[in-house]
């Protein structure tokens, strides 16, 4: 209009933080009106911790389960209406109803973990529907298929060289046939006691010379001079059950 004057100052000079703040002002209070927390859906680096989430997600929950109390009249009260307009009287206490699982699970890993040291430590009274229910696991049905731990294969216990030979050996204990030959070994004494036994035969001049005093080299003389004259023949014994015992084993391991 006329006398009247317009001044168009710098739109673009000046801070933008009063308009930051405000738009930031308005989400946080946005998040609260929604969502009943802040932490939950932003975070600005500063009061953002773990514990505050927490305490915020529990929050959340709250307004979930208030929501579906709110939804779970309404759909109940729209059931009731439309029955009533086409002409049903039916009792509210007939009507199907909506159940909205709002249970809080526990976190599954640090809950096992703590009833585990309950029941270690003695706790004897800790019923299983509950863990059931805290952890959202259904109680198995009938003849319902559960998890198992596998099964771990025990390691074999160390068995004596003797016995497995006497194992290998003996070819069945269901038999009644008897072989001599085979109670001669399997009832004789250790090979290595009557090695040692036969070994102190040979190298009794040597200790004999070694406890007069002889030199070494005079001992190692003598004890090459007496073989011709001593008794070998139980450790050629010894020897030969030694490589008739290698061949069985050999002969066994190679059809095995």
């Amino acid at each position: 209009p006329q006398g009247t004057d317009i001044d168009f100052k710098s739109a673009a000079s000046g801070q933008a933080d009063p308009f930051v703040a405000m738009m930031d002002w308005c989400e946080r209070t946005q998040s609260k009106v929604i969502l009943g927390a802040t932490l939950t859906s932003q975070a600005d680096g500063k009061t953002s911790t773990n514990a505050l989430g927490n305490v915020h997600n529990d929050v959340r929950h709250d307004i979930l389960v208030s929501d579906a109390k709110q939804l779970h009249g309404f759909f109940s009260n729209m059931i009731d209406m439309l029955l009533r307009i086409n002409g049903y009287e039916v009792s509210r206490r007939k009507l199907p109803k909506f159940l909205f699982d709002t249970r809080d699970i526990e976190e599954i890993a640090s809950f096992s973990t703590g009833v585990k040291n309950l029941v270690e430590s003695g706790v004897k009274s800790i019923p299983a529907s509950w863990v059931h229910k805290k952890l959202g696991i259904p109680v198995p049905q009938n003849d319902e298929a559960v998890l198992e731990a596998p099964s771990q294969a025990s390691a074999p216990s160390p068995v004596a060289l003797s016995q497995r030979f006497r194992r290998i050996a003996a070819l069945t204990t269901a038999t009644e046939l008897s072989d001599p030959a085979q109670e001669a070994l399997d009832n004789g004494r250790p090979v290595p006691e009557k090695t040692a036994a036969a070994m102190e035969n040979l190298i009794a001049p040597l200790v004999a010379a070694l406890q007069d005093g002889r030199l070494p080299d005079e001992a190692m003389d003598i004890i090459a001079g007496s073989y011709p004259d001593l008794d070998d023949s139980e450790l050629v014994t010894l020897l030969e059950q030694a490589l008739f015992v290698a061949d069985v084993w050999g002969r066994l391991n190679s059809d095995a």
